[in-house]
């Protein structure tokens, strides 16, 4: 771990397993001890909650970085997670991060393990290429969140906030259940599929590109409603449900029942 005289955290390629924590001001500095590698050697020896100084940033390498929380434990951060390189930033451990900074490095984004909870809007860059990996989960916690792409398996809850995806302009594809009363908003020119069962019972918004969607479950609840007003939902006239109101506008939308 670097440490710059500016008072930013530099994460590498390596993890930093947050077990013995501590913060020096006095030299600018943030230190992080206990596991290292995939942090798999890391165990909580205290109270089992963190908290990193908001007032301390956070800056990705090249090679991105990782934060570890282990089973059972909590680290809070509430500042911003940056870096001009595309490295990406990696949440891991069973453990739980929670979020609550603006953060604006232009990496992915990767949660392969445990929960990332939001404490806050905009907590991710509105480009990342978001990624909840299968026996992971994020938590937006009733917080609207905006990505450039969404992919994996893991669950989603949504709480009543609404996840925004596809201003990257790419093709994905996520499996995972997203729940809660919030509602789900395409954006971009890309294709995106949800092709797992989701029960949110918010909106379904399509505002650019094509959502696709194999089942009626994909769409959320089947009382959900779906604006299509810029987009294209692909389905079929059974995948979109008789229950479900599908209305048009602003601008122009077009429903696809080719499937």
């Amino acid at each position: 771990m670097n440490v710059s005289r500016m008072g930013f955290m530099e994460l590498a390629s390596s993890e930093i397993a947050l077990v013995a924590y501590r913060e020096d001001y006095g030299n600018c500095k943030q230190e992080a001890t206990g596991g290292g590698g995939t942090g798999a050697t890391a165990s909580a020896t205290a109270t089992p909650n963190y908290s990193l100084a908001s007032s301390r940033g956070i800056q990705l390498s090249a090679a991105g970085g990782t934060l570890y929380q282990t089973a059972g434990s909590t680290l809070t951060y509430g500042g911003i997670i940056g870096g001009p390189f595309n490295g990406a930033f990696n949440k891991a451990g069973a453990g739980t991060l929670v979020l609550a900074g603006t953060s604006i490095y232009v990496g992915a984004t990767h949660i392969t393990a445990g929960t990332l909870r939001t404490e806050a809007a905009g907590v991710f860059p509105s480009s990342t290429a978001l990624t909840v990996s299968s026996g992971a989960t994020l938590n937006l916690n009733g917080f609207n969140q905006t990505v450039g792409s969404l992919a994996g398996s893991g669950p989603i809850l949504l709480g009543s906030g609404v996840l925004t995806a596809g201003g990257s302009n790419t093709t994905t594809f996520y499996a995972g259940a997203m729940s809660g009363a919030g509602g789900f908003t395409k954006t971009g020119t890309g294709a995106f599929s949800l092709t797992g069962s989701n029960s949110y019972t918010g909106a379904t918004t399509v505002l650019g590109g094509t959502l696709a969607v194999n089942s009626a479950n994909a769409l959320g609840n089947s009382s959900n409603s779906v604006v299509l007003s810029g987009g294209t939902l692909r389905t079929t006239v059974s995948t979109a449900g008789a229950s479900r109101n599908i209305s048009v506008g602003p601008a122009a939308g077009t429903l696809d029942t080719n499937g």
